[in-house]
């Protein structure tokens, strides 16, 4: 269970998430829906501490985020990736590989395998040595989408447009089942925002001032 208590945020000392209390099951997808500007992004970021938080709480099973960050995986959008790193579409990749390393251990070669399996399922295995500056919008999504699928995660969150959100739950679903990961994972989770609700799958609701 994903447990989400008197939630606030503020940006410059405005509102702009207020007294939000949601549980999601583990397992479920949720959307969250609303206009630009509306604070979706928001609200994702500060599940994930990205953000600060003005008060309040969010907890995995009974832990706190930095307590189960391992098995959240976070798909960002464009703008919020510095295009500017030089680093290779399998570099990225791999680094989906490190919540699961020891301190001071380097990805081996049980990683760079994980990272190439999961590359090739979201059809980007001929991408790898590219610069991920090089991509286009779908083709950098598909790096992270890899990326997530790497870290074996249990929840997934990211934001992005309706359709790119329907073919990344129909890939996630279907690949995390395979062989890119070799641990047992419960029911999987996936938190997305959307600015449309026709596909969106949801048993809560509450409101975000914009």
């Amino acid at each position: 269970m994903i447990e989400i208590k008197d939630l606030n945020v503020d940006y410059f000392g405005n509102p702009v998430l207020e007294n939000i209390n949601l549980d999601i099951p583990l397992g479920h997808s949720v959307g969250i829906i609303g206009p630009n500007g509306a604070g979706k992004s928001t609200f994702i970021k500060a599940l994930l501490e990205v953000v600060k938080k003005r008060s309040g709480t969010v907890k995995v099973e009974g832990r706190t985020i930095s307590g189960y960050r391992r098995n959240i995986a976070y798909v960002p959008q464009k703008n919020d990736i510095d295009l500017s790193f030089p680093i290779t579409v399998r570099d990225t990749v791999l680094t989906g590989t490190y919540p699961g390393l020891k301190l001071f251990r380097r990805p081996g070669k049980k990683e760079q395998e994980t990272a190439e399996r999961c590359m090739a399922m979201v059809d980007i295995a001929d991408l790898a040595n590219r610069q991920i500056s090089n991509l286009s919008g779908g083709q950098l999504q598909r790096v992270f989408i890899a990326r997530a699928l790497a870290q074996q995660a249990e929840v997934f969150s990211w934001m992005n447009r309706l359709s790119a959100l329907i073919w990344s739950v129909r890939r996630l679903s279907s690949s995390c089942s395979s062989s890119c990961g070799q641990r047992a994972r419960p029911s999987l989770s996936f938190i997305m925002t959307c600015m449309r609700s026709r596909t969106i799958l949801t048993k809560s609701s509450f409101s975000i001032r914009s």
